[in-house]
C-alpha cells in the first residue's frame, strides 16, 4: 500500500471513528450544550479528516507502518540511512510468473490490481468532485453577478455600524438570490434579495452574516469541500459535511441573540421566517446563508426561543468534552509515515545484535573493520572522509584464540573498556572514542548533537544480544523443517524456528528420544528440542509452494503476499531450501 493511500485511509478511518462517536453522545448534549461548541466539535472532526499532522505514536500510524520495522542483517560493512522501500504486488508481473495460474475465479488477480491502481483511482475521485462542486460554484456565482445591484445608502450606513471598522466587505442587492447570504473570503460580498425589509429586519440579516464574516464560516465551507473532495468515498463525510452546516447556522443563531432580550429575540426569529428560501442552492455552492431550508427552521426557532446563558458546571463539562475531542483526533492521528520502529542491526560476522532506533540510524553511519565495528556520527565524518572520525561509540571483538578474559580486563583498567559478553569464538566490550572525535571549528549545535549521540549509544548498547548461526549449515544447498516465526516484506528477512518432524517408520529416532506411539494420533510427531530461532533472507525468485486443500499431492504456486496471508490463517511447518546462505524455496507442510 503506498503511502498516499495509508495516509488518506488513516485520516478517514480517525475522521469517522470521531464523527461516530459525536453522533452517539449527540442526544444527550443537543440541548444541553451551546451551540458554539457543538460546532467546534464538528470542526475538529474537519481538520482531523484533512490535516496530515499526526504523533508518530498515534494510533492510526502505529496500525499502518507496523509492519515497517526494518532488520538489517550483514556480513560486509554497511553505510547510509536504512529506509525500506514500499512493497505492493506487481499484476502483470505475477502473470508472467504464472502466479494466478490456480486462481479460477481471478479474485486473487483483481485483488492485486486494485492495489496496484487504487491511488490512481483515489485521484480520480478527488478530480472529479472537486472540478464538478467548482464548475457549480462558477456558474452560481456568474449568475448572480449578472444581477446585483447596489445597496442603498441606509443600508451600507447600518453594515459599517455593524462591522466597526472593518473595511473590504461589499453589500448588494439581488433578485435572484432566494435568502441572505455571505459568499467570498478575501473580497466578502453580502448578498440580500431584492425585496423590501424593515428595519429592524434588516439590521437582524446583516448581523447574521457579519457573524458569519467575523468566524471564517466561508472558509469552514471551503473546507469541508476539501474534506468531502478527499474521502469521496467515504459515506460518513457527507453526513459530516450536513451536520457541520447545520451546527453552524445554529451556532451563529446563538452568537447573534446571545445579548438580545425576549422581544428582540421573537424579532430575529420572524425575520428567518419571513428570509426563509423556497428552493435550495444547488450543491457545491460555498456561502453562508441565513435560511434556506424550512425542515430545519423550526429547531433554530425553538433554540432561539429557549436559549440561556449555561450553568458554570455546563461550560466546565462543555471545555472538558472540546478537549477530549481534541485529544482523541490527536490521539487517533494518521499515518504519516514516520515510526520510531527500532533497526535490529545483526552482525553475521561475530555474531551479535543491537536494537537500534530509526532515528539514530539516520544519522549515523556503521563502519566495520577487523575486530571493530564503528557508529559514527555523518556529519562529522563528512569533513574527514579518508578516516574514521567523529565515533560515538565502538564495539570491540576479541579473537579467544589470541586474547584472554583478562586481556579484556586490562583494557578496562585503560581505557574504560565494558565487557558486554562473549560466544564461542569472540568475547566483546563496549567503548567511547579514546581521543578528540570532534574537529574544534565544529558549531555548538552539531557539538551538542553528538554528546547527545553517545549518551544514547549508552542506552543502545543495553540491547546488545548473541545470536548463534553457527547451528546451520550456509556453505551448501540444504533442506531443513521449521515453523516460521516472521517475515519482514521489506527487508525479505524470514525468521523461523527449526523443528524436527518425526512419523511412526523413523523407529530408531523415536527409540533415541524415548517417544511412545500416544504421540503419534495422526500419525506424525513435531519435536523441537530448542526454540531457538534463526534469521535467513528470502532471495528474490524464491519459489514459494502452499498446501492444496483440493489437491493434497500437488501443492499450489503463490508469491509473497499469498505466503503472508497463508501465515496469518494458521501455524504451519514448512520445508526451506537453503543455498549459500538464502532461502531459495518455501513448501507448506501439510498436517493430517
Amino acid at each position: 500500500m503506498s503511502e498516499t493511500v495509508s495516509l488518506v485511509l488513516s485520516l478517514s478511518i480517525s475522521g469517522s471513528i470521531l464523527a461516530i462517536l459525536i453522533f452517539a453522545i449527540k442526544p444527550l448534549i443537543r440541548h444541553r450544550f451551546s451551540k458554539s461548541i457543538q460546532y467546534y466539535i464538528w470542526i475538529i472532526v474537519l481538520l482531523r479528516l484533512i490535516l496530515p499532522f499526526s504523533l508518530e505514536e498515534s494510533i492510526m500510524n502505529n496500525f499502518f507502518t507496523k509492519e515497517l520495522k526494518t532488520t538489517v542483517t550483514t556480513s560486509s560493512p554497511i553505510q547510509g540511512n536504512i529506509n525500506p522501500a514500499p512493497v505492493g504486488p506487481d499484476a502483470q508481473e505475477n502473470v508472467s510468473n504464472g502466479i494466478y495460474n490456480n486462481d479460477p475465479d481471478h479474485s486473487r488477480y483483481f485483488t492485486d490490481l486494485l492495489t496496484q491502481y487504487v491511488v490512481y483511482i483515489w485521484l480520480l475521485g478527488v478530480f472529479t468532485t472537486l472540478a464538478v462542486n467548482l464548475s457549480r460554484y462558477a456558474r452560481f456565482l456568474k449568475h448572480l453577478k449578472q444581477a446585483n445591484q447596489p445597496a442603498s445608502a441606509i443600508e451600507d450606513t447600518i453594515l459599517a455600524g455593524l462591522l466597526k471598522g472593518q473595511k473590504n466587505v461589499r453589500l448588494a442587492r439581488n433578485p435572484l438570490a432566494a435568502s441572505p447570504m455571505l459568499v467570498g473570503i478575501f473580497k466578502a460580498l453580502i448578498i440580500i434579495p431584492d425585496i423590501s425589509f424593515t428595519e429592524k429586519q434588516l439590521k437582524n440579516i446583516l448581523l447574521h452574516e457579519v457573524v458569519h464574516l467575523k468566524r471564517f464560516d466561508v472558509v469552514i465551507k471551503w473546507l469541508t469541500l476539501i474534506a468531502v473532495s478527499l474521502h469521496w468515498f467515504n459515506p460518513m463525510v457527507y453526513f459530516v459535511k450536513r451536520e457541520i452546516n447545520h451546527a453552524c447556522e445554529l451556532s451563529c443563531d446563538e452568537a447573534v441573540i446571545k445579548n438580545l432580550n425576549n422581544e428582540e429575540k421573537q424579532d430575529y426569529g420572524d425575520t428567518l421566517i419571513a428570509v426563509v428560501s423556497e428552493k435550495k442552492y444547488p450543491p457545491g455552492v460555498l456561502q453562508a446563508t441565513m435560511s434556506e431550508e424550512k425542515e430545519t427552521l423550526k429547531e433554530r426557532l425553538v433554540a432561539i426561543m429557549k436559549y440561556n446563558k449555561k450553568p458554570k458546571i455546563i461550560i466546565f463539562m462543555s471545555a472538558v468534552l472540546l478537549l477530549a475531542i481534541t485529544g482523541g483526533a490527536v490521539m487517533l492521528g494518521g499515518c504519516t509515515g514516520k515510526t520510531k520502529a527500532d533497526v535490529l542491526y545483526e552482525n553475521n560476522n561475530f555474531g551479535f545484535a543491537l536494537l537500534i532506533p530509526q532515528d539514530f540510524m539516520n544519522e549515523v553511519e556503521i563502519k566495520e573493520s577487523d575486530s571493530i565495528i564503528y557508529f559514527v556520527n555523518k556529519e562529522i565524518q563528512a569533513t574527514l572522509p579518508d578516516q574514521i572520525f567523529g565515533v560515538v561509540g565502538r564495539i570491540e571483538i576479541y579473537d579467544k584464540q589470541i586474547f584472554t578474559r583478562e586481556n579484556l580486563e586490562q583494557n578496562e583498567d585503560i581505557y574504560n573498556l565494558r565487557y558486554l559478553g562473549e560466544n564461542e569464538k569472540y568475547y566483546f566490550g563496549w567503548a567511547y572514542a579514546t581521543d578528540l572525535q570532534v574537529p574544534p571549528n565544529t558549531s555548538h549545535q552539531l557539538t551538542d548533537r553528538y554528546r547527545a549521540q553517545e549518551a544514547e549509544f549508552e542506552e543502545i548498547i543495553k540491547t546488545f544480544n548473541i545470536i548463534n548461526i553457527s547451528g546451520l549449515d550456509l556453505s551448501s544447498q540444504h533442506k531443513l523443517i521449521s515453523f516460521i516465526k516472521d517475515y519482514n516484506q521489506q527487508t525479505r528477512m524470514l525468521t523461523f524456528d527449526e523443528i524436527e518432524w518425526i512419523t511412526l517408520e523413523d523407529k530408531k529416532r523415536i527409540q533415541e528420544l524415548g517417544l511412545n506411539a500416544d504421540l503419534f494420533p495422526n500419525g506424525y510427531y513435531i519435536y523441537n528440542d530448542s526454540e531457538e530461532e534463526n534469521r535467513l533472507k528470502m532471495a528474490d525468485d524464491a519459489k514459494i509452494y502452499v498446501v492444496n486443500w483440493n489437491d493434497l499431492e500437488n501443492p499450489v504456486l503463490t508469491d509473497v503476499n499469498g505466503f503472508t496471508r497463508r501465515m496469518d490463517e494458521y501455524e504451519a511447518p514448512y520445508h526451506l531450501t537453503i543455498k549459500d546462505d538464502v532461502i531459495i524455496e518455501i513448501l507448506e507442510q501439510y498436517r493430517p
